[in-house]
């Protein structure tokens, strides 16, 4: 069952790429913040790529006067979310988080693949999740 507006998030260690690869738990990236988590199936492709990421890139510095941090999460290893945020121009702030093993988007219910395909046997639906103070506010999914 997919998270609910005023569920606590569900602790999970996630990847990202900054000096090098960390491991961050997801407490340390919601808990007190005002954040907004938005999920894609798969870096590189082509709708994530020219509908989704860039329209949170675009709209980075309004979330960031407003004191909002922007995370984008996908079933993939780091050094892809990495690559795929540079080719996008990511700026500096919005955190490309892996979940490579997919533990983070099942606890959230957003595991929408059961099939295998290219090799993976779980990828996140297309969501957005606003938190605030490590609670999930409003969840929106398109599958």
């Amino acid at each position: 069952m997919p998270i609910q507006p005023g569920d606590r998030l569900p602790e999970v260690t996630l990847k990202r790429i900054r000096d090098g690869v960390e491991t961050v738990d997801t407490h340390q990236l919601f808990d007190g913040k005002k954040v907004v988590l938005f999920a894609v199936p798969g870096a590189f492709t082509p709708t994530c790529s020219e509908r989704h990421l860039p329209g949170f890139v675009e709209r980075f510095d309004d979330f960031h006067k407003r004191g909002i941090e922007v995370l984008c999460m996908s079933v993939n290893d780091p050094f892809v979310m990495k690559a795929w945020g540079e080719s996008q121009h990511v700026p500096h702030g919005l955190q490309m988080l892996a979940d490579g093993n997919g533990e983070f988007s099942r606890a959230l219910g957003l595991d929408g693949c059961e099939r295998l395909w290219h090799g993976h046997a779980i990828e996140a639906l297309r969501a957005v999740r606003r938190g605030r103070r490590g609670e999930a506010a409003a969840c929106r999914s398109a599958g």
